[in-house]
């Protein structure tokens, strides 16, 4: 009995160890995604998150990441919360690769997450460059760029290099080597620089070219053609190899294309091209095959009121280099085009192919003119709700003026604006308004052509109700008030797509990032509409010449009027779709989706720039509402501190799993990228004063400055510069003084400047103690020698000094409104022509210190500074100067002390298109605050005189004289009007009338002995000839405009009250406006 039970004890242990090892074998036969899909659902108990990062020995910061992840024990584990952990990982930029492992427990799994740092490029070099092409222009072709993840990828680095030597050949240099140095940085792991090293190839001549396929071109014009980039002497004479470069060899292509499409052959190709190099001969032998094709010779026949070459260039076979019936057509088409340009509204252009021989052929254009008319007047037929003036306010179309750019009907112009003037009544709420046709109403015997539109208003359609529905953060009344379209407000599609935008702004403002809205329109009856206007089936509205065709026709009567309809007469052209009934409902359905916190802030990309002052930028905080405005708003200030190439900020944590919870955290990735913050400038230059006088001078100018524009990584400038000049006329007399050639007074001793300044700017000073932004700082120690009277003609100096301002854009109070503050203290000594001189030997003024607080408001409301046509500029300068005896003891610091005030405003009104008038206004007063008894110093009198100021007179030479030499004066009146106005539009040349006039006074009743101090006004407005002393000058003007902002200025003035001595005028030569 006893052995039974011992067998049977036996028997069961066997069983449950074979079941047992049958479990286990079954188990570790499972794939590690069965593995971990059996895990789906059970709690997590422990979470170990490990990188080979210097941040993950930071326990807070492995939290930091745990967090970033979406991980926390106690949650249930899934497969997709793994995958999306995983994903935020590799988001950070931190990491290049992610690994991750669960183990059972109990009921619960253990999981853990090793990542492995990213290796980042901390800076890109270049070895070798020294010329074209330059380092900035092989930086914009770099593939392995600062900041960015380095992976080990031949084929990648590969692809580089052959992208920069091909930029070296298309410069000419054949033969290139360019090696690539990846070196990891010292102590640091996960950080290497990465070198360029460049040895230039060699240039190579083009040692023969060889031209197949001509047949009616000579070798040596076809030749010069291919040779289009090079040198005259290099085209037209071999004594000189040219250079090969890719691009010169493409460019020479297109330009025997081109030529050979000029002489007719329209259809001529490079048909081949073999370049063979012999970098031993340090040549290249150049073939082409050209296949020319047909010619074909123009003749243009009937009112011919353009010349050939005018004619020429409208026609389309130049740029396609096909003719065939379609390209004929778009060639009348074009003639018909320009014609309308010249006032020919009804120009009829017939164009046809002869063929005399398969390569001899002709093309003939018949021109029909027609009656030249000018637009005399726009007539509006059923406008009653909309005035004419809004309708038309943005047309091209315009009446014929004399300044106005318009004045002759161009048809397809006019098509268009009759889209816009639907488009106007689109945006007032009239969804059905349309142009049914349009009238051109011929005057022959006026030249004259009145256009008449006619058109349906329709109902005017207007949101009856708007409701919102899944707002459970926002109250309807704040939502109402962001948006524009409410209730018994005109419907307008635009605004309605622009109040959704509105809305999603809102939300992602307070917190939900995540919101999305939907919008619906619904008609009264309930039925779902598309919230768009109704619109016409394409085909249905004429939108070219060609489909006015069969649209227009004329019509008899007392006046030859031709009558366009725009709408095609056909069943199916009706307006359909969208809103058409006169009211409609609208709902705008809020999914507002998860309330987000911002979550840790990461920063990646910034190896010199401090990371304080970037978050510094931010305007968000770890558990601030997520508010994307805010973050917008960083993103600009960061890369307004002008040290990166690029900013981005990335949101990490806002999937779509997400979106189903209530709350959320996502993290910030700041990524940035480092600009050249350390470079040198070098500027060097002539500048001629006077050349047509007898003071005339050559000044030859130079200026060496370091750029340091992210000082000490904080983003402030420290920028030492070193300026110098001096006068090329006086040195060569002097060397021919010295050859014993010159007839000339001995010149004596050379004048010449030398500067040297040290700029310190903090762009956002104080803002980390007192948060105000846009508060700038500005600290500069200064030293000049001035014996040429650059900065003041006529008066030298030697100073050193220091200037320190502080500036504030006021934008909380106006937008480009400015607020500075500037205090500069310095120790000067000064020469003038009146001043004596001994053996030759000028006798400067005693060293005076003096002191100055300048406090200045600037309102700048122009619409651009430099070219503007409406707008106005207001700046306020009350100057406080100390007196100028603070060396003997500063018993004058306060005597002798004055306010220095300046009142500039100028003002500019566009009376036409372009037709600009601008007025300007300067008042300047120094004033004393305890009964002063002596003129101010030269240096900060006012001048008047010139292009400045009153042209039509030389630079400074109005006002009080001593010893026959202009000093300057303590009171200012100046006041200049300009007319501008286009003159070739195409190229931007405009003409100018102006008128200045100005006044300098001294407030002194004898200026050469300073002895009377009496009233600004009694001494500038005299009794008896109160504008005796007044100047006036009016004169032409023209204006050159660069890249449409910049003015190259060369005015001619008259002097109007012209005094014996005085010359009859002046011509300045001028870049930028008077005012």
């Amino acid at each position: 009995m006893r052995l039974c039970v011992q067998t049977w004890k036996l028997c069961l242990l066997g069983v449950w160890l074979c079941l047992g090892f049958s479990i286990s074998s079954a188990h570790a036969q499972e794939s590690p995604e069965q593995q971990v899909e059996s895990l789906e659902g059970k709690t997590v108990y422990d979470i170990e998150l490990s990188c080979d990062l210097s941040l993950c020995d930071n326990p807070v910061s492995v939290e930091k990441l745990r967090d970033i992840a979406g991980l926390y024990v106690g949650m249930k584990f899934s497969r997709d919360k793994l995958r999306r952990a995983e994903e935020r990982l590799a988001k950070t930029g931190f990491f290049d690769k992610i690994e991750s492992t669960t183990e059972p427990v109990g009921e619960g799994i253990e999981l853990t997450i090793q990542a492995y740092g990213a290796v980042l490029v901390r800076k890109v070099d270049f070895v070798g460059v020294d010329g074209p092409p330059f380092e900035s222009d092989l930086r914009k072709l770099l593939i392995f760029r600062q900041g960015q993840v380095y992976r080990e990828d031949r084929s990648k680095a590969t692809t580089q290099l052959r992208t920069l030597r091909n930029e070296f050949e298309k410069e000419g240099f054949f033969g290139t080597e360019i090696s690539m140095f990846v070196r990891p940085v010292e102590g640091e792991e996960h950080l290497v620089d990465i070198t360029f090293r460049i040895t230039r190839g060699k240039e190579l001549r083009i040692c023969d070219i060889g031209i197949r396929g001509l047949r009616s071109m000579p070798y040596e014009e076809a030749r010069e053609k291919l040779l289009a980039s090079h040198s005259l002497l290099t085209r037209r004479f071999e004594v000189f190899a040219p250079t090969f470069t890719t691009r010169e060899f493409k460019e020479g292509q297109e330009a025997l294309i081109d030529h050979y499409r000029s002489l007719g052959f329209f259809q001529a190709r490079i048909v081949g091209r073999t370049v063979k190099k012999n970098t031993d001969k340090g040549c290249v032998t150049v073939l082409v095959d050209v296949s020319e094709g047909p010619q074909w010779k123009l003749n243009f026949t009937g009112d011919l009121e353009f010349s050939t070459d005018e004619l020429r260039e409208e026609l389309p076979f130049y740029e396609s280099g096909y003719v065939d019936a379609e390209e004929i057509r778009r060639a009348e088409r074009a003639i018909r085009q320009l014609y309308e340009t010249r006032g020919y509204p009804f120009a009829k252009v017939d164009g046809t192919e002869v063929r005399r021989d398969r390569l001899d052929r002709v093309l003939k254009f018949d021109i029909d003119a027609g009656p030249r008319l000018e637009i005399r007047s726009i007539v509006l037929h059923g406008n009653a709700k909309v005035s004419r003036e809004e309708l038309i306010a943005n047309f091209g179309t315009r009446r014929f003026g004399l300044f106005a750019e318009g004045g002759y009907l161009q048809t397809e112009q006019l098509l268009g604006d009759l889209l816009k003037l639907e488009e106007a009544y689109r945006a007032k709420g009239y969804m059905q308004a349309i142009v049914e046709r349009f009238e051109l109403e011929v005057r022959p015997k006026q030249k004259a052509l009145r256009i008449h539109i006619y058109i349906d208003e329709g109902e005017r359609t207007r949101a009856k109700r708007v409701t919102f529905r899944g707002n459970r953060t926002l109250t309807d009344g704040l939502l109402e008030r962001e948006i524009e379209i409410g209730a018994g407000q005109p419907f307008v599609p635009l605004e309605l797509k622009a109040d959704r935008s509105r809305l999603v702004q809102l939300y992602s403002s307070y917190g939900y990032p995540l919101a999305d809205v939907k919008t619906s329109c619904r008609a009264m009856t309930g039925e779902e509409l598309q919230c768009q206007a109704p619109r016409m089936p394409s085909g249905c509205v004429a939108s070219t010449l060609e489909d006015l065709e069969e649209l227009c026709k004329w019509t008899d009567g007392p006046q030859s009027t031709r009558v366009c309809r725009r709408i095609r007469r056909d069943s199916g052209c009706k307006l359909g779709g969208g809103v058409q009934s006169e009211e409609v409902r609208i709902e705008h359905e809020i999914v507002e989706g998860p309330f987000v916190r911002v979550g840790e802030i990461l920063l990646k990309g910034n190896f010199d720039t401090s990371t304080s002052l970037i978050y510094q930028e931010l305007p968000l905080e770890t558990g601030d509402a997520f508010d994307v405005r805010k973050l917008l708003e960083g993103q600009g200030n960061m890369r307004s501190l002008g040290v990166f190439d690029s900013v981005s900020i990335e949101a990490i944590g806002l999937d779509e799993q997400s979106r189903s919870a209530d709350e959320a955290t996502a993290a910030l990735l700041i990524s940035v990228e480092e600009s050249r913050n350390r470079y040198l400038d070098f500027k060097f230059g002539f500048e001629g004063r006077d050349l047509l006088g007898d003071t005339r001078r050559l000044l030859v100018t130079g200026e060496t400055q370091y750029n340091d524009d992210n000082f000490f990584g904080r983003a402030q400038r420290f920028r030492p510069r070193l300026i110098g000049a001096f006068d090329a006329n006086q040195v060569f007399e002097a060397g021919t003084e010295t050859a014993g050639i010159s007839q000339s007074q001995p010149t004596g001793q050379l004048d010449y400047l030398l500067g040297a300044e040290l700029v310190y700017n903090h762009p956002r000073f104080l803002k980390g103690l007192t948060d105000i932004d846009k508060l700038s700082l500005t600290v500069a120690p200064f030293y000049m020698l001035d014996l040429l009277g650059v900065s003041t003609d006529n008066v030298l100096r030697e100073e050193w000094g220091l200037r320190l301002e502080v500036r504030k854009h006021l934008t909380e109070v106006l937008d480009r409104l400015f607020l500075s503050f500037g205090i500069e203290g310095k120790q000067a000594a000064l020469w003038t022509p009146a001043d004596p001189t001994i053996d030759g030997e000028r006798i400067f003024s005693p060293r005076r210190v003096t002191g100055k607080l300048v406090p200045e408001l600037t309102l700048d409301r122009r619409d651009s500074p430099l070219n503007p046509n409406e707008g106005y500029y207001i700046q306020l300068q009350p100057g406080i100067v100390s007196g100028a005896t603070l060396v003997q003891g500063g018993e004058g610091a306060i005597s002798d002390s004055y306010l220095r005030f300046v009142l500039t405003t100028n003002f500019y009104l566009e009376l036409l298109d372009d037709v600009v008038l601008g007025q300007g206004v300067r008042y300047g007063h120094i004033l004393p605050f305890f009964g002063r008894d002596r003129l101010v110093t030269e240096d900060e009198r006012f001048r008047l005189g010139g292009a400045g100021s009153v042209r039509g007179f030389g630079n400074n030479t109005l006002g009080p004289l001593a010893n026959e030499q202009p000093t300057g004066g303590e009171f200012l009146l100046n006041y200049n009007a300009e007319l501008r106005y286009p003159l070739i539009r195409g190229i931007n040349l405009y003409g100018a009338v102006f008128f200045d006039a100005g006044l300098l006074a001294d407030c002194f009743s004898d200026a050469e002995n300073n002895d009377v101090r009496v009233s600004c006004y009694e001494d500038a407005f005299a009794d008896g000839n109160p504008f005796e002393k007044v100047r006036t000058a009016a004169g032409l003007g023209i204006r050159y405009l660069i890249v449409d902002q910049i003015p190259v200025v060369f005015d001619y003035g008259m002097v109007l009250d012209r005094k014996p001595g005085e010359s009859f005028g002046e011509l300045h030569f001028n870049l930028g406006y008077t005012f």
